[in-house]
């Protein structure tokens, strides 16, 4: 079975991908120009913004976007429209985590978690469904995390599961206007965001030992699977969330927190 863009599908398109200067998001927006499309990338990496714009040419707008900020998505979203007239399709990809039991946790991480994670995707949503062409397409980022508890995942996990919902809520409110909205629930994949628990090698021989398929994946399958749903080959999907995960979901997420801290008075 081929895993190679298919040639001209997405010819034209126009794609807005917030976190898209590295791993999911990227690999995506590669494959979307590879299918003969154009996207408008937003990153708080401005130097891998720059390279990209270089690598992508004509093809591509990148922009600085603090996904929490509602005017910073609205001017992403407004640079597409300036520059290629239209918003074929939306991908929210921005997620930030970090490990902390609940009773250790500084409310400034919850909030600071649940503003990109949950809050970015949502303005993304917002912003390019407000504006997108009848018949377009949006995909999220949600996570095997967002169905499956583990202990220091608390303000992550919580927000992932937040994507899930949200990501059906939207597909039933933009259904009308034949906008379809699905996800994605990766596992482990090899992101700067999943190096670390990829170079603890604990932690990875968890993984693998509780991942039917015995490996961790690489961004470029994330983005193969984004694609489809965006393509008019997934036209009568909508409110779903795929998981990209060799299988974890079957089983249980690693033990990332055994190592935390519980504070009691």
């Amino acid at each position: 079975m081929s895993d190679t863009p298919t040639s001209g599908r997405f010819a034209d398109a126009v794609a807005v991908i917030t976190g898209g200067a590295s791993g999911m998001g990227l690999a995506t927006a590669r494959r979307w120009v590879a299918d003969g499309g154009k996207v408008v990338l937003g990153d708080l990496d401005t130097d891998s913004l720059e390279r990209l714009a270089e690598e992508f040419g004509k093809s591509a707008v990148t922009m600085r976007c603090d996904v929490t900020s509602e005017e910073d998505q609205k001017t992403l979203v407004d640079a597409a429209l300036s520059t290629f007239g239209k918003v074929d399709a939306a991908v929210a990809c921005p997620a930030i985590g970090g490990l902390s039991s609940i009773v250790n946790m500084p409310v400034d991480t919850w909030r600071a978690t649940l503003d990109v994670t949950l809050t970015g995707v949502m303005l993304t949503l917002k912003h390019a469904g407000r504006v997108m062409q009848e018949g377009g397409a949006m995909a999220t980022i949600a996570s095997v995390n967002a169905t499956m508890p583990g202990p220091g995942f608390a303000a992550y996990n919580s927000a992932k599961a937040g994507v899930t919902m949200l990501t059906q809520i939207a597909a039933m409110e933009l259904a009308p206007r034949r906008i379809r909205v699905n996800g994605v629930a990766p596992g482990l994949i090899q992101t700067p965001m999943g190096q670390g628990a990829i170079d603890d090698k604990d932690t990875l021989a968890d993984w693998k030992a509780n991942t039917p398929l015995g490996r961790f994946g690489d961004p470029a399958e994330v983005a193969a699977v984004i694609c489809w749903l965006l393509s008019r080959e997934a036209s009568y999907i909508t409110g779903e969330t795929v998981f990209v995960d060799g299988g974890t979901h079957t089983r249980r997420l690693p033990d990332m927190g055994r190592h935390l801290e519980y504070d009691v008075v």
